[in-house]
């Protein structure tokens, strides 16, 4: 099984930028420190191995382990939780355990006083984590303080379309409407402006079910769950495709919880939106 859950579109990756952080101006006394964490980001953005981040992983570890409040340990625990977030997961188990060691080494990170550009970077990868842990409160929290504050405007435009899913995601509809309305309007014409504009307008969760080639079997579908006492519906997308949808559910926990009663016989189902 290979798997690198905070690789994919829904999280916001970070771009590690060399000469950004803390290391150059608070290692300026320690040239093996700085050197070390140095070639350790550089192995953030150049794995090369099944184990691609284990480099970055044991330069981390050995600048904590020299001096785990000095100058330099912001830095090294936030590569610390970057190599553990962004390693290769062989199992559910490994994700879980990833995660959690990521989150506690970004809270670390932040501990530590790092300077504000890196606790920037830090806030979006804790947000990251808690995004994919299932906290969306926590989440909502970590890109709400950096949201419109970051210079690079495409992670910036992300940061605060993630705040929008997170309202959304906690039952906040009208709150993640007025965000996605922010950065339509601050960032038009960007992935993040239409992907915003996708997410407007919902006022509850739905799960899409199944598709099907023709309206009967839609409808014997939705039949056999109205028996079961499920409201469902039989809806048309726009291709002309027919849908068997549940809902509603007030927010996502409620979806996940509606989807698990049904994947086993919709493996395909998905959450809306």
């Amino acid at each position: 099984m290979r798997n690198s859950v905070t690789n994919g579109i829904v999280s916001i990756v970070v771009t590690v930028a060399l000469g950004t952080f803390g290391l150059l101006a608070g290692c300026a006394g320690d040239q093996e420190a700085k050197d070390n964490l140095t070639h350790g980001y550089a192995a953030l953005g150049s794995p090369s191995r099944d184990d691609e981040f284990a480099d970055a992983l044991s330069r981390a570890d050995a600048q904590i382990a020299k001096a785990p409040n000095g100058k330099g340990s912001a830095d090294a625990y936030y590569l610390r939780g970057r190599a553990i977030e962004q390693r290769v997961k062989h199992s559910e188990q490994q994700t879980a355990a990833d995660l959690a060691s990521a989150r506690q080494a970004y809270l670390e990170a932040l501990s530590r006083s790092p300077d504000p550009k890196l606790a920037q970077y830090i806030h979006i990868s804790l947000g990251n984590v808690c995004y994919w842990q299932d906290d969306y409160t926590a989440a909502l929290q970590e890109w709400s303080t950096v949201a419109g504050k970051i210079d690079d405007k495409t992670l910036d435009a992300f940061a605060l379309y993630r705040v929008g899913v997170c309202e959304q995601r906690i039952g906040n509809f009208a709150g993640a409407d007025q965000t996605f309305g922010k950065v339509a309007q601050q960032y038009p014409g960007t992935d993040a402006a239409m992907r915003a504009q996708q997410h407007s307008g919902f006022r509850f969760f739905s799960v899409q079910l199944a598709t099907f080639a023709n309206p009967q079997s839609a409808d014997a579908a939705v039949k056999q769950l109205a028996h079961e006492g499920t409201t469902a519906q039989h809806l048309i997308d726009p291709s002309g495709k027919h849908i068997a949808t549940v809902g509603p559910a007030a927010n996502f926990r409620q979806a996940q919880q509606l989807k698990a009663r049904f994947v086993d016989r919709y493996p395909t189902a998905v959450i809306v939106p």
